[in-house]
């Protein structure tokens, strides 16, 4: 009998399954393959693919997943069994491998908590053919975080982040007309590649305690999602550049369900370069998505006025939340409130009192002899003639 392409799909499946060949090395043999299935194939071997979905071989698992997905199995099901698996599925497709409705369908579970929206809206907007339609979705996605300060982060500052994130997927040329007041500017190339570096180094990555994808370690808080990352550059600046300690407003540690009480020493080892770098990977990766930070920012980063590390809570008194805004614009601060009631002349001291007499004194010498020089006018030639022609005693 002639071999069919789902009947070799079965035994590699089988084989994979009963480890008589490499888990790791198949799977990553076998998805091409499996991706390449026609549909009626798919559906012949329903069957063994439910029973990859319980493989302890992650590749494995995710090939499963995708077979699953191009025979139109409920995306919920499958998220709600291992997102982990569906995204990872999913970023290995191609539009034409996946039905029409994946990329709404994905940003629903991202909505609903049930996927990470970061990775799910990026993917969503990689497998979408209507930008139109998709960035109307995200732009409503967006909007109730847009104005408000991050004094009130959460959720939708976070969905918000995620949309900006994924329409900023989409080259520049392939914008639809009308989301302009969405476009936050991206990193160069270099300058992710150089902050991916800085993250990731082998002896004082910031990756240790921050994780392979910001997404926290023990004790140390996750910077995805931060306000502290992702907000005012020169305040995330600052931290890196003096430190930080203190509660940190937004950030909760799960262990304990509480705000992170954490410290971070001041990355004095790092050139302005690298911070800036740095804090720029950080901000446009893993669903942050935030104007990058140049070395002019750090420059402009204040030290703190006590110590040498900042506290969180004087750190916002100087860089506020309220101030924030996703798409990058600053509202200018308020003038500061003077009350005239208690306001009192400020004390120079005795060295600039001392100055003020002698140049009033100086003033009032000069203003009389100008007064005398008005009553009898003689040209200055005449005085130095005068000076000249008067005889010595």
């Amino acid at each position: 009998m002639a071999e069919t392409p789902a009947k070799r799909a079965k035994l590699l499946m089988i084989l994979a399954k009963d480890s008589r060949l490499d888990p790791e090395v198949t799977a990553e043999a076998i998805s091409p393959f499996l991706l390449e299935l026609p549909s009626a194939a798919v559906l012949s071997i329903n069957d063994d693919l439910d029973a990859l979905l319980d493989s302890t071989t992650p590749g494995l698992r995710s090939a499963a997943v995708a077979l699953k997905v191009r025979s139109g199995a409920p995306l919920g099901v499958l998220a709600d069994r291992d997102p982990a698996a569906l995204l990872d599925a999913v970023s290995s497709m191609t539009s034409d491998q996946t039905p029409a409705s994946l990329p709404a369908a994905l940003i629903d579970l991202a909505e609903d908590g049930r996927l990470d929206p970061g990775t799910a809206i990026v993917q969503a907007d990689r497998l979408s053919n209507d930008k139109q339609a998709l960035f109307e979705r995200l732009a409503e996605m967006a909007k109730p975080a847009m104005d408000a300060g991050y004094d009130a982060w959460g959720k939708p500052h976070r969905l918000a982040m995620a949309a900006l994130a994924g329409m900023h997927q989409t080259p520049d040329d392939q914008w639809p007309e009308g989301f302009d007041g969405y476009r936050i500017a991206r990193a160069e190339p270099s300058v992710m590649e150089l902050g991916r570096d800085v993250y990731f180094r082998h002896d004082q990555g910031c990756y240790k305690c921050h994780g392979d994808k910001g997404q926290g370690t023990s004790g140390f808080p996750a910077i995805t999602g931060s306000p502290m990352v992702n907000g005012d550059p020169v305040r995330a600046a600052a931290i890196v550049k003096y430190g930080l300690k203190g509660e940190l407003a937004h950030s909760i540690n799960p262990a304990n369900n509480e705000p992170f009480n954490a410290q971070m020493e001041q990355q004095s080892h790092l050139s302005y370069d690298d911070m800036a770098a740095a804090l720029t990977y950080v901000r446009q990766s893993w669903g942050n998505f935030a104007a990058p930070v140049t070395p002019l920012d750090v420059a402009a980063a204040d030290a703190p006025e006590e110590g040498m590390m900042w506290d969180a809570s004087a750190l916002l008194a100087s860089y506020p939340f309220e101030r924030d805004r996703l798409t990058g614009s600053l509202p200018p601060p308020p003038p500061p409130a003077i009350d005239l009631q208690r306001w009192t002349p400020p004390s120079f001291g005795m060295p600039f009192m001392l100055i003020v007499v002698g140049v009033s004194m100086l003033l009032i010498l000069l203003g009389t002899y100008a007064g005398k020089f008005l009553q009898n006018p003689r040209s200055l030639a005449e005085i130095a003639g005068d000076t000249m022609q008067t005889p010595a005693h």
